[in-house]
C-alpha cells in the first residue's frame, strides 16, 4: 500500500543525526545482561517488542525475557532457537519486569 512507502521527508528525518542520536540513547539505556543464562534469543524477542512498542507511538512496558525463557525451557537453563521465542511470544506474550525471581533456573 501506498501509505507504507516512505518519502523523502521520511527519509530525511530518519536519517538526521537527532533521531539517530535518540534511537542509539533509547536502546543503550535498555540494553540487558543476561548474566550466565543461556537466554539470548528470548531477550531479542523482548528487546525487539519492546523497541517496536515505542516506534509504534505505544508506551514502554518493560517485560521479562527469563519469564519467555522459564516457559520455552520449562524452568531449566539449556539455551532456545529464536523461532521458540518468537512462536512462544506471539502465542502467550511475556511476564512484566519482575515476574521471575532470580535464580529460577537449574542447568540440566
Amino acid at each position: 500500500p501506498e501509505d507504507l512507502l516512505l518519502d523523502d521527508a521520511d527519509l530525511k528525518k530518519l536519517l538526521s543525526r537527532a533521531t539517530i542520536k535518540e534511537m542509539r540513547d533509547r536502546r543503550r539505556k535498555r540494553v540487558r545482561n543476561q548474566g550466565q543464562i543461556g537466554s539470548c534469543c528470548p531477550v531479542s524477542v523482548v528487546s525487539c517488542f519492546e523497541e517496536t512498542q515505542v516506534r509504534s507511538g505505544r508506551p514502554h512496558t518493560p517485560l521479562q525475557p527469563e519469564h519467555l525463557y522459564a516457559r520455552i525451557n520449562g524452568g531449566g537453563d539449556n539455551g532456545a532457537l529464536l523461532q521458540d521465542a518468537m512462536v512462544e511470544m506471539v502465542r502467550n506474550g511475556c511476564g512484566p519486569a519482575g515476574s521471575v525471581p532470580p535464580g529460577t533456573y537449574s542447568r540440566r
